[in-house]
């Protein structure tokens, strides 16, 4: 994660730890008990166009729910995550799963720094952005325009 003044909102897990490597483990089980991931993506795609050739960044992306079932659906997914647990549980399902169009990056909404030459299309966040205070939801809106 990259190092903001010292004053800048330092983004934390809430509630759950899933900093734990084991309750990461776990978050698909629970998740699964109320959440379809390949309908929502379906949804996701349905609602904003996503194209084959999109590159979609999934801020808050956990254990890859969203983000590997998105991958089916266009050229790239840029997994985001304040967790290195949840992005590891997310990577060893994408070998699993023989998914090789996805790159995680350990940040948050406010210290994910886009580099490279994918042109961002797309950016979704399910169920993190209430995490963030108001005024740091804000900066963080402003600063993905820049994508």
């Amino acid at each position: 994660m990259t190092n903001n003044p010292n004053w800048y909102y330092e983004e934390k897990q809430p509630g759950v730890d899933y900093l734990d490597p084991e309750i990461a483990q776990t978050y698909d089980d629970e998740h699964q008990k109320f959440r379809n991931f390949p309908e929502e993506a379906k949804k996701i795609v349905q609602v904003l166009g996503i194209k084959p050739d999109d590159t979609v960044i999934d801020f808050g992306c956990g254990t890859g729910g969203i983000a590997l079932n998105l991958a089916k659906y266009c050229n790239k997914v840029i997994c985001v995550d304040i967790s290195r647990e949840m992005l590891d549980v997310l990577e060893n399902k994408a070998k699993k799963q023989n998914i090789n169009n996805i790159e995680t990056y350990h940040a948050g909404f406010l210290t994910y720094n886009h580099k490279g030459q994918d042109k961002v299309d797309k950016i979704v966040s399910m169920a993190a952005l209430h995490h963030l205070p108001d005024f740091w939801k804000s900066v963080a809106l402003l600063k993905w325009q820049k994508f």
